[in-house]
């Protein structure tokens, strides 16, 4: 239920549901084509507002021996490799590179933050004068990269509460 709840989101937003990858989601915007940046940023955005809000619903229709699902999401704009991936036997579609690096490791620090969306100071560019509930987290020293990079969380700062969605408008 919670994938196709999902996928249904990410499809409404425009998104593109790349693969599962274990009881996460690899969803990726502008592949293979770009609306440009700012829009393709921010459907990303209106998507992660969204799955959070779809989050509570399927939480509020459990049963209560079900355990409550939480979700943490983050989001990085830049380029990336995409296209048929893998060996000469197995191929797949796929997306890969810094950037693919970069969202996944920010997903990971929602923990670490207690937030529930955290975004890359690309996409921060990107969204700010649309998004109101942004705000800095600071530098943070990511595996993989060897500068500190600039996030931003978006929404509650206690996780376990969903982010009050307001209107985003994205750009014509």
């Amino acid at each position: 239920r919670y994938f196709t709840a999902m996928d249904d989101v990410i499809r409404a937003h425009g998104g593109f549901l790349n693969k599962f990858i274990g009881d996460g989601l690899l969803v990726v915007y502008g592949v293979p084509l770009s609306q440009g940046p700012a829009v393709d940023a921010a459907n990303a955005v209106l998507t992660a507002l969204a799955m959070l809000r779809r989050v509570d619903e399927l939480n509020a229709a459990r049963s209560d021996d079900s355990p409550v699902l939480r979700i943490g999401v983050g989001i990085h704009t830049g380029m990336l490799t995409s296209g048929n991936v893998g060996s000469r036997d197995r191929l797949e579609y796929s997306v890969i590179g810094e950037t693919v690096n970069l969202a996944s490791r920010l997903e990971s620090l929602n923990k670490d933050y207690g937030t529930e969306i955290i975004l890359s100071g690309a996409t921060y560019e990107q969204v700010s004068n649309q998004v109101p509930d942004i705000y800095p987290l600071g530098e943070a020293a990511v595996r993989g990269f060897d500068e500190p990079i600039p996030i931003y969380g978006l929404g509650p700062r206690v996780a376990g509460k969903s982010a009050q969605a307001k209107p985003l408008e994205v750009p014509a």
